[in-house]
Protein backbone atom coordinates (compact mmCIF):
# COMPACT_ATOMS: atom_id res chain seq x y z
CA UNK A 1 0.00 0.00 0.00
CA UNK A 2 1.36 3.16 -1.25
CA UNK A 3 1.10 6.38 1.51
CA UNK A 4 1.00 9.83 -0.24
CA UNK A 5 1.20 12.79 2.30
CA UNK A 6 -0.94 15.58 1.30
CA UNK A 7 0.63 18.90 2.93
CA UNK A 8 -2.64 21.40 2.02
CA UNK A 9 -6.22 21.47 3.51
CA UNK A 10 -8.07 19.06 1.47
CA UNK A 11 -12.35 19.70 1.61
CA UNK A 12 -13.79 16.27 3.06
CA UNK A 13 -16.42 16.76 0.93
CA UNK A 14 -13.63 16.54 -2.64
CA UNK A 15 -12.09 13.25 -0.65
CA UNK A 16 -15.16 11.66 -0.84
CA UNK A 17 -16.24 12.39 -4.02
CA UNK A 18 -12.59 11.45 -5.56
CA UNK A 19 -12.31 8.27 -3.62
CA UNK A 20 -15.84 6.99 -4.11
CA UNK A 21 -15.57 7.11 -0.03
CA UNK A 22 -18.37 7.36 2.50
CA UNK A 23 -17.94 9.94 5.49
CA UNK A 24 -17.37 6.30 8.18
CA UNK A 25 -14.45 5.16 5.87
CA UNK A 26 -13.33 8.47 6.78
CA UNK A 27 -14.13 8.27 10.15
CA UNK A 28 -12.52 4.99 10.53
CA UNK A 29 -8.87 6.24 8.98
CA UNK A 30 -9.14 9.34 11.44
CA UNK A 31 -9.62 6.94 14.72
CA UNK A 32 -6.45 4.96 12.88
CA UNK A 33 -4.30 7.95 12.81
CA UNK A 34 -3.69 7.99 9.19
CA UNK A 35 -5.96 10.84 8.56
CA UNK A 36 -6.24 14.13 10.10
CA UNK A 37 -9.48 16.48 10.44
CA UNK A 38 -9.60 19.78 11.22
CA UNK A 39 -11.92 23.17 10.30
CA UNK A 40 -10.45 25.63 8.70
CA UNK A 41 -12.14 28.98 8.71
CA UNK A 42 -11.98 30.42 5.24
CA UNK A 43 -12.55 34.37 5.51
CA UNK A 44 -13.97 36.05 2.39
CA UNK A 45 -11.28 38.72 2.42
CA UNK A 46 -8.46 36.44 2.22
CA UNK A 47 -5.63 38.48 4.14
CA UNK A 48 -1.80 37.93 3.14
CA UNK A 49 -0.12 39.59 5.60
CA UNK A 50 3.20 39.54 2.96
CA UNK A 51 1.30 41.72 0.41
CA UNK A 52 0.22 45.28 1.55
CA UNK A 53 -0.25 47.63 -1.04
CA UNK A 54 1.18 51.46 -0.61
CA UNK A 55 -1.58 54.12 0.10
CA UNK A 56 -2.56 56.48 -2.59
CA UNK A 57 -1.21 60.14 -2.38
CA UNK A 58 -3.80 62.52 -1.47
CA UNK A 59 -4.81 64.99 -3.95
CA UNK A 60 -4.28 68.75 -2.91
CA UNK A 61 -7.71 69.14 -1.23
CA UNK A 62 -8.17 65.54 0.32
CA UNK A 63 -4.46 66.37 2.09
CA UNK A 64 -6.37 69.63 3.97
CA UNK A 65 -9.14 67.92 4.50
CA UNK A 66 -6.57 65.29 6.65
CA UNK A 67 -4.57 68.24 7.97
CA UNK A 68 -7.83 69.67 9.57
CA UNK A 69 -9.54 66.61 10.58
CA UNK A 70 -5.82 66.09 12.74
CA UNK A 71 -6.64 69.29 13.71
CA UNK A 72 -10.11 69.11 15.20
CA UNK A 73 -9.00 65.86 16.07
CA UNK A 74 -6.61 67.73 19.29
CA UNK A 75 -9.83 69.59 20.70
CA UNK A 76 -12.44 67.48 19.68
CA UNK A 77 -13.33 63.05 20.26
CA UNK A 78 -15.62 63.43 16.93
CA UNK A 79 -15.26 64.65 13.33
CA UNK A 80 -17.70 64.90 10.61
CA UNK A 81 -16.32 64.06 7.30
CA UNK A 82 -18.64 65.38 4.59
CA UNK A 83 -18.39 65.37 1.15
CA UNK A 84 -20.56 64.14 -2.30
CA UNK A 85 -20.24 60.35 -3.45
CA UNK A 86 -17.16 59.62 -5.19
CA UNK A 87 -15.54 62.78 -3.37
CA UNK A 88 -12.69 60.52 -1.76
CA UNK A 89 -13.73 60.44 1.44
CA UNK A 90 -12.40 56.90 1.67
CA UNK A 91 -8.67 57.69 0.68
CA UNK A 92 -9.21 60.22 4.04
CA UNK A 93 -10.44 57.64 6.10
CA UNK A 94 -7.70 55.14 5.35
CA UNK A 95 -4.72 57.35 5.59
CA UNK A 96 -6.74 58.08 9.18
CA UNK A 97 -6.71 54.49 9.85
CA UNK A 98 -3.34 53.73 8.78
CA UNK A 99 -1.74 56.67 11.20
CA UNK A 100 -3.52 54.91 13.97
CA UNK A 101 -2.28 51.65 13.37
CA UNK A 102 1.18 52.95 13.10
CA UNK A 103 1.05 54.07 16.61
CA UNK A 104 -0.95 50.70 17.59
CA UNK A 105 -4.38 51.89 18.33
CA UNK A 106 -7.60 49.77 17.17
CA UNK A 107 -9.82 51.32 14.80
CA UNK A 108 -13.62 50.24 13.78
CA UNK A 109 -14.54 51.19 10.39
CA UNK A 110 -18.59 50.71 9.22
CA UNK A 111 -20.27 50.50 6.07
CA UNK A 112 -23.64 50.04 4.28
CA UNK A 113 -23.59 46.41 3.18
CA UNK A 114 -24.53 47.61 0.05
CA UNK A 115 -20.72 49.14 -0.05
CA UNK A 116 -19.33 45.83 0.61
CA UNK A 117 -18.38 45.16 -2.95
CA UNK A 118 -15.52 42.78 -3.82
CA UNK A 119 -13.27 45.86 -5.03
CA UNK A 120 -13.80 47.52 -2.28
CA UNK A 121 -12.74 44.57 0.00
CA UNK A 122 -9.95 43.98 -2.07
CA UNK A 123 -8.58 47.47 -1.56
CA UNK A 124 -9.53 47.82 2.29
CA UNK A 125 -7.56 44.29 2.36
CA UNK A 126 -4.50 44.92 0.03
CA UNK A 127 -3.83 48.74 1.95
CA UNK A 128 -4.21 47.56 5.41
CA UNK A 129 -3.10 43.80 6.00
CA UNK A 130 -1.00 43.62 8.60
Amino acid sequence: MKRVRIYYPLRKTVLLKVASALSSSLASLEQKGILCSFILEVGRLNINAAHKEPLRELSKIQSEALQSINKQFKDKDTVLLHGVTSSGKTEIYIHLIEEQMKIGNKYYTCFRKLLLRPRLLSDWRDILAH
